[in-house]
Formats: structure tokens, C-alpha cells, sequence
């Protein structure tokens, strides 16, 4: 079943302190991104899918550093993580995360994971639904 958000959602917290752990501002990354500073206010955040991926675009021209987007996201204390997350927490395994992660982004934002799990391995696939961008394989 696929739910069809509108193309405007809330950055997480999250992303903008995480900048700051990795030597960043906000202020830094919304001029590279060339993204007006409105979109962040403290509060909802909200942007739309193309202003997203220039910000993580940004922090990739702006961090010297390849795993920057990891330190963002292992960085950040628990308290200041999108729900999302503590509902994963709460899940009775793996798998049972995973789907919560997944029920989670569909609800708040214009982005679905697919998730396929066979015997030995599993693989997450995020499909953003109003990307334009072409694909880049990780």
C-alpha cells in the first residue's frame, strides 16, 4: 500500500544539530544549498524534496569529511531524534523495527522504504516520491 504525502515535510531536529557536531551552521548549508533561510525557523522546518537533497548536497561540498552524514546521524543524542526512531526502538526485533522505521516515513513524509528480506541478508531501499533527481547508486 503506498499513502501519497504532499512534497513539503519537516527536517528533523535532528539534521540541524548534527551540523553543528560535524562543523557546520545551518546558515552555511542553507547558502550552499542555495535554499532560503525561512526554511528553518527551529521549529517545523519544513522543505520540500528537492530543497532536502540540496541540503545534503551541501554538507557534502562543505564537509572535507566522507562519512559526514553518518556523524550527523550517530552523533545526535536520543532525546533530540525524530520519532521515528523511538518507535524502532520499541520494536520487539529487527524486522519488527525496520517496519515500524517504514510505517513511520510514509506517515510524514514523501518517502517509502522498500524493504526486502530473504533468508540471509535484508535490503533497504529508499524511493523518494516527488525526487526528480536521477538515482545514484550507493
Amino acid at each position: 500500500m503506498s499513502i501519497h504525502a504532499a512534497d513539503r515535510f519537516r527536517a528533523a531536529n535532528a539534521f540541524w544539530i548534527g551540523l553543528g557536531k560535524i562543523g557546520l551552521t545551518p546558515a552555511a548549508v542553507l547558502g550552499q544549498a542555495r535554499v532560503p533561510v525561512t526554511v528553518y525557523d527551529g521549529k517545523k522546518n519544513l522543505v520540500t524534496t528537492a530543497q532536502f537533497f540540496a541540503l545534503w548536497r551541501a554538507v557534502g561540498e562543505l564537509s572535507s569529511d566522507a562519512a559526514a552524514g553518518l556523524k550527523i546521524a550517530t552523533q545526535i543524542d536520543v532525546g533530540n531524534r525524530p520519532p521515528s526512531t523511538m518507535a524502532a526502538y520499541y520494536a520487539r526485533d529487527y524486522r519488527d523495527a525496520l517496519m515500524r522505521l517504514a510505517r513511520f516515513k510514509q506517515l510524514c513524509t514523501p518517502e517509502e522504504l522498500q524493504i526486502k528480506i530473504s533468508k540471509d541478508e535484508c535490503s533497504i531501499e529508499p524511493v523518494w516520491q516527488h525526487a526528480q533527481e536521477e538515482r545514484r547508486p550507493f
